[in-house]
């Protein structure tokens, strides 16, 4: 665990503050305006000196070290709560980390102030139809045209662009050069002639999570290129590093409470079968659900402890990626098994939108995307072998 003077009296005064300012019907705005409810949300901890948690003072931010940073998550997280950043979370993450390392003093004026107020919310516009995991193989272009770029393609699976106002672009900018040295990275107005955003209907129904954005025509400021023109490969490794570090403790601690939820399911499983739960096979079952979940904490606590003694990331964010993906899957359907037939077509809804639902059909087919996002697992595992084991790199096609 990690460990600072004084951090116990701020999670006290957190959790203190979170049960006094949060309300009892707080789910009920998740079927309303999420807009309104995350604005709301992300307000109030900003005022009350949490958040957002990584932002440093000169921008607005508390200012808060790494242990309290993973404080403020772990206590949302076992809170009753809304998930957080929720809408936010490109803004505060991929934004504010891209900006403050590669953007020019007027890009942080113009957009960061927007972001802190909450009223920008902002997407990236990164995947292509036939550019995932393979993202440097893009071809949306980005042409020179005086002081501004012309910008034509489509992007895929944009989160929250439903709701976006602004979106992070990786363009093509130099279509003669090796893929990943011909990228520019452009901070693009959705509002913009020539941008026609389609949200995408999700398996459990949901459409407002994902779009296609789809750039015809569209006029960027050259204002808005985001380092060197062609140097977009570079920029864009800060906006997918700000992906990991205390964002992955929400999810270990989701993990934990989906294994509490599905824990007295199990038991009557067991009792059902006429069994000793401890020595069934559904209790073994759960028992290595729990140590995984256990390891999958003490990997990640670990790998921030060793961040904060040495000031930089080390090897283990594939490690605990690939881990978390496949455990997500066992775990939800683990649930999905001990509800049995009610599990396919009860929906309790104690929160909608697949955030720690308690509907276990909802739960499983939704723990198949981090198989998918922030890097799949075939690319993870890649990444493990050549850069953990030193195995060999493979050949490139092109």
């Amino acid at each position: 665990m990690i460990d600072e003077p004084g951090l116990d009296d701020f999670r006290a005064g957190l959790r203190s503050w979170i049960e006094r300012e949060v309300p009892a019907d707080w789910r009920d705005r998740l079927r309303g305006d999420l807009r309104e409810l995350y604005v709301w949300w992300a307000s109030a901890l900003r005022d009350a000196g949490y958040g957002p948690p990584h932002w440093a003072r000169e921008h607005g931010g508390p200012g808060l070290s790494l242990a309290r940073q993973l404080v403020v998550y772990e206590e949302v997280a076992l809170g009753d709560c809304p998930d957080y950043p929720g809408l936010f979370s490109c803004a505060y993450n991929h934004v504010y980390s891209t900006l403050t390392a590669h953007g020019t003093p007027d890009q942080a004026a113009a957009h960061l102030p927007p972001i802190l107020a909450h009223d920008r919310v902002w997407a990236q516009a990164f995947s292509e139809p036939e550019a995932g995991s393979d993202l440097a193989s893009l071809r949306t272009t980005a042409t020179r045209d005086g002081d501004r770029y012309i910008v034509n393609g489509q992007k895929i699976w944009s989160t929250r662009a439903p709701h976006a106002d602004w979106a992070i672009l990786l363009a093509r900018t130099d279509p003669d050069a090796p893929k990943r040295r011909g990228l520019s990275y452009f901070l693009v107005d959705l509002s913009s002639p020539g941008i026609e955003v389609r949200p995408i209907k999700q398996i459990t129904g949901v459409d407002d999570d994902f779009a296609e954005i789809f750039f015809t025509g569209v006029s960027v400021p050259a204002a808005n290129l985001v380092g060197r023109e062609n140097d977009g490969w570079r920029v864009a490794q800060t906006t997918l590093a700000s992906e990991r570090g205390p964002l992955a403790v929400p999810t270990a601690l989701r993990l934990r409470r989906m294994l509490d939820a599905a824990l007295p399911l199990a038991i009557g499983r067991a009792e059902d079968e006429g069994a000793d739960f401890a020595t069934s096979s559904v209790g073994r079952r759960y028992a290595d659900l729990h140590a995984d979940v256990e390891i999958l904490a003490e990997l990640i606590y670990g790998t921030l402890a060793r961040f904060i003694e040495a000031g930089t990331p080390g090897v283990e964010a594939s490690l605990i990626k690939l881990f978390l993906s496949g455990l997500m899957q066992r775990t939800s359907e683990f649930g999905l098994d001990m509800a049995g037939a009610a599990g396919h077509y009860e929906q309790p809804g104690k929160v909608v939108r697949g955030l720690d639902t308690h509907d276990w059909l909802v739960e499983h087919l939704e723990s198949w995307v981090w198989t998918i996002a922030g890097g799949t697992d075939q690319i993870q595992r890649n990444i493990i072998g050549e850069r953990v084991l030193g195995l060999p790199r493979d050949p490139l096609v092109s």
